[in-house]
């Protein structure tokens, strides 16, 4: 217990330092968020919480040798998505650019790396779904989908970055019990480096905003690990939780960002359009303030987590898990536009 508080106080140190080195950088060269729009802050924020990260993860997990071979499939991917980002967050690029890098990363997950989906569990109670030759694609389109669903809870300070962290500590767990000692100090690393970040990013009573910012380079870079480590822990031989837990332990961003899809289209707008119909849109239109909302989110991602990790632990069985989770979205989906409908947007 002594030596993994160590490691997670290590990292958490690391990027506390790194954020104070990359500030002033960060703002000579104009990696800055200025506000306006649909922004709420009101000065310009540097923009390195994602740099600060993934440095201080990769400086730890080298310095303890815990990075092996096998994992430079994922360090690489993580990079190139970041300095997309990174570039993203400098000079706003085109939808389709980040497209085209999150494809990529998938590339070097399943073909470099040897990491996809072959199969889905057991979701129907009617045998294991095994995908064959859609596994690859199917890969692709759920890692591309959990990038993109943390990159649109990163609206409101600390919400991607406690949501990111909560997962991290909920697939340790995982790890931990499984015995998986190669994935489980990773994953102390990462969490203690967002850790970090949350100092400067997540609100309370005694500053008003955020400090730093993660970006596009932090959001896209984090939503791919996630990714990873769901994957990594639920396929293989190796696997230790059926692929519907790992779902359960994303819930609450891949539960907005379908709801919030949905009720685009149904309305006839652009699916992937940016708005303010997010669930931290509507706490805050409720009148919560920014740390209220963000700690009420928390918890009800929490709650819908650790039912992911008691229905694995006490061995449910996968299609309960399953009809469950699909109910739980139905209750979400349903909630929100009634409450939408009583403060539109």
């Amino acid at each position: 217990m002594l030596e993994q508080t160590l490691v997670y106080a290590i990292a958490f140190f690391a990027t506390l330092g790194l954020v104070q080195l990359l500030r002033q950088p960060a703002a000579r060269i104009g990696l800055v968020d200025y506000p306006g729009g649909r922004k709420l802050h009101h000065a310009a924020i540097p923009v390195v919480g994602g740099v600060a990260i993934y440095s201080a993860f990769i400086l730890v997990a080298s310095a303890l040798g815990k990075l092996e071979s096998g994992h430079f499939a994922f360090i690489s991917a993580a990079f190139l998505l970041l300095v997309v980002g990174v570039t993203d967050d400098r000079h706003d690029l085109s939808a389709s650019s980040r497209f085209i890098a999150q494809m990529l990363a998938t590339v070097f997950m399943t073909s470099w790396g040897g990491l996809y989906i072959p199969e889905l569990g057991n979701l129907l109670g009617t045998g294991t779904i095994v995908l064959h030759d859609w596994a690859i694609p199917f890969t692709a389109f759920g890692v591309i989908g959990v990038i993109n669903a943390l990159n649109m809870t990163d609206g409101i300070d600390g919400l991607a970055g406690g949501l990111t962290l909560l997962s991290l500590m909920l697939f340790a767990l995982v790890a931990q019990l499984g015995g998986m000692a190669l994935q489980f100090p990773l994953l102390l690393i990462l969490a203690g480096s967002v850790a970090g970040f949350l100092v400067f990013n997540f609100p309370h009573p005694w500053r008003k905003e955020a400090s730093i910012f993660l970006g596009d380079a932090g959001s896209m870079m984090l939503g791919f690990c996630l990714a990873w480590f769901a994957v990594d822990l639920s396929q293989g031989k190796n696997q230790l939780m059926p692929p519907i837990i790992a779902v359960w332990i994303l819930a609450l961003p891949l539960l907005d960002t379908v709801s919030i899809m949905i009720r685009r289209m149904l309305r006839g707008r652009n699916p992937f359009a940016a708005d303010r119909g997010h669930l931290h849109h509507l706490l805050l239109r409720a009148g919560y303030s920014a740390a209220r909302s963000v700690s009420m989110i928390l918890v009800l991602a929490l709650l819908l987590g650790g039912a992911g990790i008691a229905g694995w632990y006490f061995r449910v069985p996968e299609y309960l898990m399953f009809y469950g989770f699909i109910g739980v979205f139905v209750v979400y989906y349903y909630l929100l536009d009634a409450a939408w409908r009583k403060l539109p947007v």
